[in-house]
C-alpha cells in the first residue's frame, strides 16, 4: 500500500489535499476550549488517521 500513499499524496494534488486534512485536523492540537470527550476521541482518531498517511508516505531509510 505504500507505494499507492505516495503516488497520491507526492504530488501537487496530493500535497494539498494533505495539508487541507492537516488545516481540518489542527493536528497540533485538541480543543481545550471544548471539554467533550466524545470531542476529543472523534479528534484523537483524526489525528491517528493523518498520522497513518503520514507513516505510509515516508521515505524508507537506506540503511537498516
Amino acid at each position: 500500500m505504500k507505494p499507492n500513499y505516495r503516488e497520491l499524496f507526492n504530488t501537487d494534488n496530493g500535497e494539498a489535499v494533505l495539508q487541507d486534512l492537516e488545516r481540518i485536523t489542527q493536528m497540533t492540537r485538541l480543543d481545550s476550549d471544548n471539554p467533550n470527550p466524545n470531542s476529543a476521541i472523534w479528534k484523537c482518531a483524526q489525528q491517528a488517521l493523518l498520522q497513518r498517511i503520514y507513516n505510509q508516505i515516508k521515505k524508507e531509510s537506506q540503511n537498516p
